[in-house]
């Protein structure tokens, strides 16, 4: 089997047309200009991450331009994580993740996914992503 050397973008930049048109849309045009533009010279500063990259690009995305396969897909996930949470709320982990975090206390700022509780964001997301 032949190794294929590419830089992390270029593969990020892969992996996101790849599911881009598994999902029914035609960005190769897209990634291959922005791939060109990768390979031309560029000094560091002027230079974005892969994090800008898809900061840019998420930003520049509308709900219209999606097609009727994706946003159906995403609706399906997002109603499979929220299953998911609301599944695992009664868990043995999850409660005693509980439990040690009321013990803890803190300041009431977010809900955590399947109770009437809150606690502070970042305990919350801890619990949420647990649930999920």
């Amino acid at each position: 089997m032949k190794r294929i050397e590419m830089d992390r973008r270029e593969f990020v930049w892969h992996c996101g047309a790849g599911m881009l048109l598994a999902a029914g849309s035609s960005v190769a045009a897209q990634a291959q200009e922005r791939r060109e533009q990768a390979a031309q010279p560029s000094t560091r500063q002027d230079k974005r991450t892969v994090l800008e990259d898809m900061g840019v690009w998420l930003a520049a995305m509308r709900y219209e331009d999606m097609p009727a396969a994706t946003v159906r897909k995403a609706k399906y996930l997002l109603l499979d994580t929220f299953g998911c949470a609301l599944g695992a709320v009664n868990g043995k982990p999850v409660k005693v993740a509980h439990e040690v975090i009321r013990t803890r206390g803190g300041n009431p700022q977010a809900t955590v996914i399947g109770t009437a509780w809150k606690t502070s964001c970042d305990e919350a997301a801890f619990l949420n992503a647990m649930q999920i």
